[in-house]
Order: structure tokens, then C-alpha cells, then sequence
């Protein structure tokens, strides 16, 4: 099998469930990595032959998209802030609006004094990390409920060479939540989607993405939000932040809680596609 026939058959897996250009991207990315052939060089080495382990890593690569499972999945990691971060079927894929928010956080705080900040519900650790590394000075404490989660969010700490303080507790529990330190910053990107809208997400993040990171209760949609940020008063030192992404939504009614509980400087930022995604708050 030459690389431009295996591209080709790449994309026929892919048709079904992406558009031209998104599965041009995708088989793209699926050769690079077996081959470290770039786009430009499976066109001009379009007549190369792939060796047998290289036919079958396509091959199987293939066969999981073709069932919907997501590229980074397939392939065991993504790209996000500048990092090369596993990920499985227990965290989240680590999307752009989240970085967005770890890099409000960055340009919110002070950079010339220690800092102690935790993220709550950590997932596959992107935001720790990335506060890390941008913030050396900052002790930094990842909380899951899922032990799974947080030993996928432990190796790609190891592997971005950051000292993370990794724990397992249960956000919604109050007494878990003293394990931690009076904190700074305090942030999460939380369960955030009504069980009632699960039919206007994709196929590919419904049927593979955790919902244990992804729903909320129809009856109580504020409920990661309203328990966090009544924490966050235990925690929080004065003047500390609070950072949320945000469904949409439910931005003013976000707004309005952190407002009820005695949150000032409260704002709402809009990620790069319009949408109130971000929130951050003080103590």
C-alpha cells in the first residue's frame, strides 16, 4: 500500500461523520504520525510504500474511526497549550475555550509572588499544568473524583516535567475538600451540559467522551457551580480568584449566584467563537 492510497482510504472511513475539510486534517494527522510524513511530503512521495507495521496502525486507526471514535482517542493524545498531552476514554479532550481560560488565569494574577491553586475536576490535568508552567512560582493541587482520570492526568504532569499535587476527592463532599490548602486561585471547568441536551452533541463526544465530566442534572444545573464557589469562601484567601467556565446558558444565572454569595469583580469573558464561556470572580 503506497501513502497516497492509504490516505485515500483514511478519508473514505472518515466521509460519514466529518466534513471534507475536518477529515482531510484528520488523515492527515493519522499519516504524520505513522509515517512522520507532513502533508507536503505524502504529496511528493506519493508513490512511497508504507512498511507492514505502518499498513497496520493505519488499518486500525481506520477501522476506530470508522466506529466514531474521536482521532485523539484513537491515537492516545492531543495538542493543546503547546503540549503533547495523553488522553483516554476517562478525561475529557482538552478543548480550545479551555485554554483560553487557563490563559486568563496566567494574565489575571501576579506573577512575582507564590500562589497555591487548585483545579477542581481535573480531567486530564491541561490546566494545572499549563498553570505550572506558566506560573513556576505557583503551588499547584489537581482534584478528580476518578482515579482513572487521575492517573492519565499524573503522566502527562510527568511528561511536562511539572510538579502537580494530584488528589482524589469528591468536590461535592465538604469535608474532602480539607485536604487543601487556603488557596489563591481557585478553578474549574466542571460538568456543565443538561442531561436534556445530549441529543445536540456530536456522536463522536456522546458515545466516547466521559459523561461523568460532561452532564449535569436537568433539576440543578448550578450544582458544580453553587458547591465550588461555596467552598471557594472556606478557601479562598481574601482577594482571591475564582475561575469558572461557563455553560452559555446559564451565564447570568452564574453571575447571579456568585453575586448572592458575596463574590465582587465578578466577569464574564466570551471564548473566540462569541459564546459567554468564561467567568472569573473575587473573593
Amino acid at each position: 500500500m503506497t501513502i497516497q492510497v492509504a490516505y485515500q482510504w483514511l478519508l473514505q472511513q472518515l466521509f460519514d461523520r466529518y466534513d471534507t475539510r475536518e477529515a482531510a486534517n484528520i488523515a492527515n494527522w493519522l499519516i504524520e504520525d505513522a509515517t512522520g510524513f507532513t502533508k507536503i511530503d505524502r504529496i511528493v512521495h506519493k508513490d512511497f510504500t508504507l512498511s507492514v507495521e505502518q499498513q497496520t496502525a493505519i488499518t486500525k486507526w481506520g477501522e476506530a474511526l470508522n466506529q466514531g471514535q474521536p482521532v485523539q482517542y484513537v491515537l492516545g493524545y492531543c495538542y493543546w497549550g503547546n503540549m503533547q498531552l495523553k488522553v483516554n476514554a476517562h478525561v475529557l479532550i482538552p478543548r480550545p475555550e479551555t485554554e483560553e481560560l487557563a490563559a486568563w488565569i496566567v494574565n489575571s494574577v501576579r506573577k512575582d509572588t507564590p500562589l497555591s491553586i487548585a483545579d477542581i475536576g481535573t480531567g486530564s490535568g491541561c490546566i494545572p499544568i499549563y498553570l505550572k508552567k506558566h506560573l513556576p512560582q505557583g503551588e499547584v493541587y489537581a482534584i478528580d473524583v476518578d482515579a482513572n482520570a487521575l492517573q492519565v492526568a499524573q503522566a502527562n504532569a510527568l511528561a511536562q516535567q511539572t510538579t502537580i499535587h494530584f488528589k482524589q476527592l469528591d468536590a461535592l463532599r465538604a469535608n474532602d475538600w480539607q485536604v487543601l490548602p487556603e488557596l489563591d486561585v481557585l478553578v474549574s471547568n466542571p460538568p456543565y451540559v443538561l442531561q436534556s441536551e445530549a441529543a445536540t452533541i456530536l456522536p463522536h463526544v456522546l458515545d466516547h467522551e466521559p459523561h461523568l465530566a460532561l452532564f449535569v442534572p436537568n433539576e440543578f444545573p448550578l450544582l458544580f457551580y453553587e458547591t465550588i464557589a461555596t467552598q471557594g469562601l472556606h478557601y479562598l484567601k481574601q482577594d482571591g480568584w475564582l475561575f469558572f467556565e461557563i455553560n452559555e446558558q446559564y451565564a447570568a444565572e452564574t453571575v447571579a449566584l456568585l453575586q448572592k454569595l458575596g463574590y465582587t469583580d465578578i466577569v464574564v469573558q466570551q471564548d473566540m467563537q462569541g459564546k459567554n464561556r468564561m467567568l472569573r470572580a473575587r473573593k
